[in-house]
């Protein structure tokens, strides 16, 4: 674990001085296209394929129709360690712009999730969201893998509204009806207006201070919050821990209000695990039932007892071959004045 985090510390350094290598990583966002109304929010997911090509660390740069859509969230997912470097984490709702760097600790050469989006349709029309030029993927000698990734195309239809009839003696607010387009099957469209769209967005990353611990009330989780807003938002947590048939064996909530940045630490004194591999879930779920799930894998592993009565046997014997090492010393000393008397 720690070899592989130097590998990504030292492939992160570097990324500014990265060229262009034989390119071997693509790069994904799903659903491929969709059909949205005005003022409704749908989210997309970016994901990484590196075919089999180790990589440590990965710069998503997006391009998306600042005229159509605006960004309102971001979240990472799994095992991702942010890149907060200036020019690696940047995004911009005038100029459509969002740009996530993110390193992987352990590596990984198969298909993996880097995060989420979450968008809002402002205005109708067509485009698309894709990837740009700059997007980097760096192996463990720093070269750049992308290889490009594909497209997501977006149309936006108006919202229609129907005049109350001329001859209604009092006039009623006009009602919106839906359009007969449905959103594919693979996109999640969350509830909103364009009125209530506000500038927001979290990144949100969820850490362990330690894989394996000996105890499991060693256990501590850290939840970063960054918000790019100014609304304060309440954001409940809920935390769970399943053991490796997915058993759920520890529940926990919490609930957190969020505004610029924050970190949340959790301990978890009372939690009491057997020896064996587990994963700790955190699910949060914020604005207009915006629900993202972290994970963290971690192994308790406690020190055998033998082990322990070992080592304080170590610890005697240590002491009494110092303490007879010193008594000899001071007898020859006595020995050696009574002679010269």
């Amino acid at each position: 674990m720690k070899k592989s985090f130097i590998i990504f510390l030292a492939v992160s350094i570097a990324f500014i001085f990265a060229g262009q290598a034989q390119a071997a990583t693509n790069f994904s966002i799903s659903p491929v296209k969709i059909n949205v109304k005005e003022g409704e929010s749908f989210r997309v997911n970016i994901s990484v394929n590196p075919h089999g090509v180790m990589n440590y660390t990965v710069k998503s740069s997006i391009k998306f129709p600042a005229d159509l859509v605006v960004l309102k969230t971001w979240s990472y997912a799994g095992n991702w360690m942010p890149l907060r470097q200036s020019g690696y984490d940047y995004f911009s709702n005038s100029s459509g712009v969002l740009i996530r760097t993110a390193g992987y600790p352990e590596g990984f050469d198969k298909v993996t999730s880097l995060g989420s989006a979450v968008f809002v349709a402002t205005k109708s029309g067509s485009g698309v969201i894709e990837f740009a030029g700059d997007s980097m993927a760096l192996d463990e000698n720093s070269s750049n893998m992308f290889a490009g990734g594909n497209q997501l195309a977006i149309i936006v239809s108006p919202m229609v509204q129907i005049k109350p009839p001329s001859e209604a003696p009092t006039p009623t607010p006009a009602t919106v009806i839906p359009t007969p387009e449905e959103p594919t099957s693979t996109l999640e469209i969350v509830s909103s207006s364009v009125g209530e769209v506000v500038e927001q967005l979290f990144d949100i990353t969820l850490g362990i201070d330690s894989r394996i611990i000996n105890k499991s009330s060693d256990l501590v989780a850290r939840t970063e919050f960054s918000s790019f807003g100014t609304v304060p938002t309440p954001v409940n947590m809920v935390y769970r821990i399943e053991d490796a048939g997915s058993k759920v064996v520890y529940t926990d909530t919490g609930e957190v209000t969020v505004e610029t940045e924050k970190i949340v630490t959790k301990e978890f004194i009372n939690l009491n695990l057997s020896d064996g591999k587990y994963t700790l879930i955190l699910a949060t779920t914020y604005g207009e039932n915006i629900k993202d799930e972290f994970k963290q894998a971690f192994e308790v592993k406690s020190v055998p007892v033998q082990v322990k009565k070992g080592l304080a046997w170590a610890w005697i014997v240590s002491i009494l071959i110092i303490g007879g090492i010193g008594a000899c010393i001071i007898i020859y000393q006595f020995i050696k004045h009574k002679r010269k008397k």
